[in-house]
């Protein structure tokens, strides 16, 4: 059904918590899954270690290279549509012998709407995502064409969050980056400035990154990404590679927080 899967060798049941094994079907393995205890993990939600999603994950290395980083503080889902990419992720996390990674390969969006239930995300990320193309009208560019990060997949993406939950998007390209931003800036539950996304606050503050444009109350970020938007460690990828030959050194990150409706906990 277009998922695969690297569980721990001696707990074949194990899944993160949101995880159904298929879409709207219930199993009775994942109803009788034991539950992980988190280790020295603040952010556990009844006994359950927090879980972290990459979308559009490639071979894997960023995705892999995270959860090694965090073993014992939480779970990582990595996604991406390409069967071959998805099991290069998985050799590639049996080698590095993680065993808290789960490999989604299929469509971002019928993952997001029918694999994960609501709130059950901890993190989002989104790195390097294909920009659409770009058209002049008036004198501003704008979007043109299919692309993944519209404004219905942001709303998919707020429904799994957790309340307080965080997205990050990295980009290199600057216009893209500034797209998006406007993005963010037009989710709202219907009256106007009531926003589903809120800015936090980066913590630690970023060493070597600097707001590069704000739109409202929401910010760009230009430089480095790091532990101030959710990364456990700096790890190189296809793009990065790419990116160093063409000598490419930007960096624009986009980093919100899903916020909590009234009554929502």
């Amino acid at each position: 059904e277009g998922f695969l899967r690297i569980t721990p060798p001696n707990d074949p049941h194990l899944q993160p918590e949101g995880l159904a094994k298929s879409p709207n079907k219930k199993s009775k393995d994942s109803a009788k899954s034991p539950k992980k205890k988190p280790e020295n993990s603040e952010d556990s939600v009844n006994g359950q270690l927090p879980v972290m999603l990459e979308l559009g994950a490639g071979n894997g290395e960023w995705a892999v290279s995270q959860a090694k980083a965090s073993e014992n503080k939480c779970f990582w889902i990595a996604n991406e549509f390409r069967l071959d990419r998805s099991y290069r992720t998985v050799t590639r996390g049996i080698v590095t012998q993680v065993d808290n990674l789960w490999v989604l390969a299929g469509d971002a969006r019928e993952i997001l709407k029918n694999w994960l239930k609501p709130n059950s995300i901890k993190h989002v990320f989104v790195n390097h995502p294909e920009p659409p193309q770009q058209r002049q009208s008036d004198g501003k560019l704008t979007s043109q064409g299919t692309h993944l990060l519209t404004l219905d997949f942001f709303r998919s993406i707020h429904r799994v969050l957790q309340p307080g939950g965080r997205l990050t998007i990295v980009t290199d390209n600057d216009w893209y980056g500034r797209f998006l931003l406007k993005t963010v800036g037009q989710l709202t539950r219907g009256r106007k400035n009531s926003f589903i996304f809120s800015q936090p606050d980066p913590n630690p503050p970023p060493p070597s990154a600097k707001i590069k444009e704000r739109n409202g109350r929401f910010n760009l970020w230009a430089g480095a990404p790091g532990r101030w938007c959710g990364y456990f460690v700096a790890a190189s990828s296809y793009f990065d590679r790419v990116f160093a030959k063409q000598k490419k050194v930007e960096r624009f990150t986009l980093f919100v927080e899903k916020k909590a409706m009234t009554g929502e906990s």
